[in-house]
Formats: structure tokens, C-alpha cells, sequence
């Protein structure tokens, strides 16, 4: 099933497509045209540019629920110290003053910088790096750097 055919009613969805396509009409859309185009001069695609930006903007947003779920692992499993999503109990209390911090911090930033922070600090720790690698392939990353109107994460694409 693809993404973008869920039920409106599902906010999941909503949040989903607007954050992969919110940047669709530039960077993140320039980069699968050249990949794209690479992909078509050599044969290994037949589709139109089209059906391709779309396969490339459901697996975005899957890459983004995945490391979501990856990070919940680790707090649910007690992997990292403090809880930056959610958790049982105290955890989630303890998430919730964490998101409430960065937003005092950070004022115009968005929940999309504040995920980009939130895998920028888990990539740092032991062990992690490689794994939180996911979004740092993603075509449509590079142009969220800062989008909520903060500071781009200085020197990578995502994070």
C-alpha cells in the first residue's frame, strides 16, 4: 500500500507526506532527477520521472518512521539515558520537559528540527553512528537542514 493512499483521518499519514513533500519542489526533488536520470542513462529504470519521485518520497517517509521506531527501541530498552520521544511513567514526563526545553531553546524551530536533533544526538553515541546513517542517504534531507527556520546542522546533511 503506498503512503500517500491511507486514509486522510490517519494523522500519521498527514504528518508523513507533509514532511516529505514539504520540500519536493526543490533540493530533495533536484536530487532524484539526477538520480533519476543516472538511473535511466545506464538501464536500471523504465519509469517516468514521476512513479520514480514517488517511490522516492514513500521511502522517505518510511526511512523517518523507522529511525522514530528505532529510537523508541532504544528508550523503551533503557539504551539511552534520557528519553527524548516518549516511554512508560516518569520516561515519558521526562521526554515531554525535554521536548518543552528545546522548544524554550529553539522558539521557531519545528518538531522536524527537533527530530533532526534528537538523531543527530543519538548518532553520537557508541556504536550508533552507522545505523542512524538511514536519514543521512535520504534524497530529501539535505534541504531540511534548519527547516523550521533554526540553524542548519553545520558540516553533514541531516545530521
Amino acid at each position: 500500500m503506498r503512503l500517500a493512499s491511507l486514509p486522510s483521518s490517519s494523522a500519521c499519514a498527514v504528518d508523513l507526506m507533509w514532511i516529505c513533500e514539504a520540500h519536493a519542489a526543490g533540493a530533495g526533488r533536484a536530487a532524484v532527477e539526477v538520480e533519476w536520470r543516472v538511473a535511466r542513462e545506464t538501464g536500471r529504470t523504465a519509469e517516468t520521472f514521476e512513479t520514480f519521485f514517488d517511490v522516492a518520497l514513500d521511502q522517505a517517509c518510511v526511512h523517518w518512521v523507522l529511525a522514530c521506531v528505532f529510537l523508541r527501541f532504544l528508550e523503551d530498552n533503557g539504551l539511552v539515558e534520557r528519553p527524548v520521544l516518549g516511554g512508560p511513567g516518569e520516561r515519558l514526563d521526562l521526554a515531554r520537559e525535554r521536548h518543552a526545553a528545546y522548544f524554550r531553546k529553539h522558539p521557531h524551530d519545528s518538531d522536524l528540527d527537533y527530530l533532526l536533533d534528537t538523531f543527530a544526538e543519538t548518532a553520537r553515541l557508541p556504536g550508533l553512528s552507522g545505523l542512524m546513517l538511514l536519514l543521512r542517504s535520504l534524497p530529501f534531507c539535505s534541504a531540511w537542514g534548519g527547516a523550521g527556520g533554526g540553524p542548519a546542522l553545520a558540516g553533514t546533511a541531516c545530521f
